[in-house]
């Protein structure tokens, strides 16, 4: 009979898929996304936006992030920026305005312990506000400043720093892969940002690009490492064409950004808080032949392990009060 030949066989299988998860899981600790539940304290965090894709919905959110004093909340104001200071300045002359990712948001730290809270301490007559919000990269800062430029009345002469980390050059192009992870992070399981592309020389955005990712087998996909690296694998090799001129495009939204900025009547600095080893000098290039204000904040890939936050990958108190000495003495002219 063949049947012991087929059970012997499925054993094998059976015994080659625990391994290769055991190898996957605790030798190489590539661990499993666990799925959306494991998300959950970010999903009172975003608020959707069908043109940035999601932004920060105003209230206090208690984050799975851990500190000296206990758990770390997120304070967000109506306007949807992270509170900046206990009380924001009721007369100033100019507003200094943070756009970025989660490095500017301040991921795992306390409120007082970002960087636009810390140069608010410094600056009593201006009006600092953080407009960082976790996940979002360069085009989605583009269109956010385009919103406050057009939609806001700003105090003239303000100006605003750009927290640029080397993960926004992919971000820019909302590549099926980044998608895909952010959809897992959450309860929908959807994702939906604006995609910027270039056509010729000139920077154009569509908006939104929205992905449902319908998981036949979720169990399987979100609790085994197996599962989650065959899932990063399709959506990686999906999105190989997606991630092509991805330099050129960097620096088109980062011109795009400085000439908004100028014909405003504002002022716009990159600060860049991490740089790929072989590609930060071209960048830093790019930025002097521009005549791009910026700072070179930080030239590792990655934020000093004894600069770290909580959960040891964002900057923490000292590396944002190391960010605040820099800009301090950049935009001295503001005023103290």
């Amino acid at each position: 009979m063949r049947i012991k030949p087929i059970a012997e066989r499925v054993v094998l299988v059976l015994l080659s898929l625990a391994l290769s998860e055991g190898l996957l899981r605790y030798v190489i600790g590539y661990k499993p996304h666990g799925g959306p539940q494991q998300y959950a304290f970010k999903n009172t965090l975003p608020k959707a936006d069908p043109e940035l894709g999601w932004t920060l919905r105003p209230g206090s959110h208690k984050t799975a992030d851990v500190g000296e004093r206990g758990p770390i909340v997120i304070n967000v104001l109506d306007d949807g920026s992270r509170r900046a200071a206990e009380r924001s300045p009721e007369a100033y002359q100019s507003e200094l305005i943070f756009l970025g990712g989660s490095f500017v948001m301040g991921t795992a730290v306390y409120d007082e312990e970002t960087l636009p809270w810390i140069m608010q301490s410094k600056l009593s007559d201006t009006r600092v506000r953080n407009f960082g919000v976790y996940g979002h990269g360069g085009c989605q800062s583009y269109l956010r400043m385009k919103r406050l430029i057009k939609g806001e009345s700003l105090a003239p002469n303000s100006t605003f720093v750009y927290g640029y980390i080397h993960f926004h050059k992919t971000r820019n192009r909302a590549p099926l892969s980044y998608l895909w992870r952010i959809a897992h992070a959450s309860q929908s399981q959807n994702a939906q940002m604006p995609r910027c592309l270039l056509a010729g020389d000139d920077l154009t955005v569509v908006y939104p690009v929205e992905i449902s990712f319908p998981l036949i087998f979720p169990g399987f996909v979100y609790s085994t490492s197996i599962g989650t690296l065959l899932a990063d694998a399709y959506y990686s090799y999906k999105s190989s064409d997606a991630l092509t001129s991805i330099e050129a495009l960097n620096q088109s939204v980062i011109r795009e950004m400085n000439q908004l900025a100028r014909e405003g009547g504002h002022r716009f600095i990159v600060l860049l808080e991490t740089m790929e080893p072989d590609r930060g000098e071209s960048l830093i290039g790019f930025l002097a032949k521009e005549n791009i204000e910026h700072i070179v904040g930080n030239t590792l890939p990655y934020i000093p392990r004894e600069m770290v936050a909580v959960d040891n990958g964002h900057p923490g108190p000292a590396m944002n009060a190391k960010f605040a000495d820099m800009l301090l003495e950049k935009i001295s002219h503001l005023g103290g």
